[in-house]
């Protein structure tokens, strides 16, 4: 049985707890907010863009380093605004719904622009960013709220709190970041063509290329170049990727790989090897 001054001391620990945050200034929240949730855009944007690099070590992986920065610094800030919309109110839930629907909003915005159809938009995302937006509100607020519990320390007990608190938000962005990673199929798909490049390049130069190299009757003069692999899902096949080996003396070439049937076309250039594509409804033959 717990004694009767435990259960009173916890009341009043919670009720401590939750004054430090409802009895702060806005600014006071806002601010550890902004911070925080840079923190947390920041950690997740670097890892989403080096994920793949990071897991397949075997392979040549190519980081895009401007599309990585440039994530970074929006990931950032829009995070670092949604801290501040989410610790502005004095009410802890208010501040987590609001927070959510600021992000749910800012999303589906940025999405309507780009897709120019706001009725795709609406089924396509609401609903899972409805659910998503709720927990990362949710951590924003948590964080703000320790942080302000923890200034109440001092000393040692206050660095060690903040340095827990640290680590946690690096665990949650590192977390969320690792999913970025592309799918197993699309990893198979850029293994085969780090294959079928090793093998064609150790060859001799008068050998027999590979059937996948039928279009690239000069890509063992680049033998001697390095080169590294990125992947996009592909425009011209439902099942397939594609594959674009960039070697360092500019030549480059992009190889669609059908996950179903591991299949393998290359031509040259970035450009789809079928070419681009766009569906026509009204088309009916």
């Amino acid at each position: 049985m717990v004694d009767r001054s435990q259960k009173t001391a916890s009341r009043f620990y919670e009720a401590g707890f939750n004054a430090e945050e409802k009895y702060a200034s806005p600014q006071a929240r806002a601010v550890p907010g902004a911070m925080y949730g840079l923190l947390l855009g920041v950690v997740y944007a670097l890892l989403a863009g080096t994920i793949d690099a990071l897991v397949m070590r075997d392979v040549p992986i190519r980081i895009d380093w401007v599309s990585v920065w440039v994530s970074i610094i929006t990931t950032g800030i829009g995070l670092s605004a949604l801290g501040v919309v989410t610790g502005w109110p004095a009410d802890k839930w208010h501040g987590i719904v609001v927070g959510a629907v600021v992000f749910v909003g800012w999303f589906m915005l940025q999405s309507f622009l780009k897709l120019q159809g706001i009725a795709t938009v609406f089924l396509v995302f609401f609903l899972p960013l409805a659910v998503l937006s709720l927990p990362i509100a949710a951590i924003l607020r948590w964080a703000v709220q320790r942080h302000l519990h923890n200034l109440e320390q001092a000393g040692p007990r206050l660095l060690r709190a903040q340095a827990i608190l640290l680590l946690i938000l690096l665990g949650v962005g590192t977390f969320a970041g690792s999913w970025s990673q592309m799918p197993p199929a699309s990893q198979e798909a850029v293994r085969t063509v780090n294959r079928l490049v090793q093998r064609t390049l150790a060859e001799p130069a008068g050998a027999r290329l590979p059937r996948a190299f039928d279009a690239l009757p000069d890509i063992r003069e680049h033998a001697g170049a390095a080169y590294s692999l990125n992947q996009r899902a592909s425009i011209s096949s439902p099942t397939g990727v594609d594959v674009i080996v960039t070697f360092d003396d500019g030549y480059v070439i992009t190889c669609l790989v059908d996950t179903t049937t591991s299949l393998t076309q290359c031509v040259e250039g970035s450009e789809s090897v079928f070419g681009p594509f766009r569906f026509d409804p009204n088309d009916q033959r």
